[in-house]
């Protein structure tokens, strides 16, 4: 069996430099960031929004041209693809947890969120973000 999630790597600007927003799992306690299955219907990029917002209340700009894939076998004999996004939050935007889903929420910077992350394949794509991230930063300059 193979199942689909998508989610987004959430971030914000702050005085202090790049925030990610990671939460940690109710059922695992391991920690991410935001996503779940898609519903029949949807597409990826829905899900993803769709995900982000029942997780976290928050409805950030998502940038749909950062497209990472994260694949594994699950504890439960299922191979899973999750597709992450990336999405910017607005500093003002406050999280409200998913009480069912999510045990708790943390904006960090790059090398706490690194710490943090329970799995390599994250941190994998989190370095991919950031560096996606100071590209787009420094075409702007």
């Amino acid at each position: 069996m193979h199942e689909h999630s998508a989610g987004a790597v959430v971030f914000r600007r702050t005085k202090e430099g790049l925030q990610y927003l990671i939460v940690q799992s109710v059922p695992h306690h391991t920690w991410g960031f935001p996503k779940g299955h898609l519903e029949a219907g949807e597409n990826t990029r829905q899900a993803a929004r769709r995900e982000v917002h029942e997780e976290t209340a928050l409805k950030p700009k998502f940038d749909y041209s950062f497209l990472h894939e994260l694949t594994y076998n699950t504890p439960y004999q299922t191979r899973k693809t999750v597709t992450f996004f990336l999405a910017q939050a607005q500093h003002a935007d406050q999280v409200r947890r998913q009480l069912s889903e999510i045990r708790q929420t943390r904006w960090v910077d790059l090398k706490e969120a690194m710490e943090t992350l329970s799995y390599q394949g994250l941190r994998d794509i989190l370095a991919k973000a950031n560096e996606f991230i100071e590209q787009q930063e420094k075409r702007m300059r």
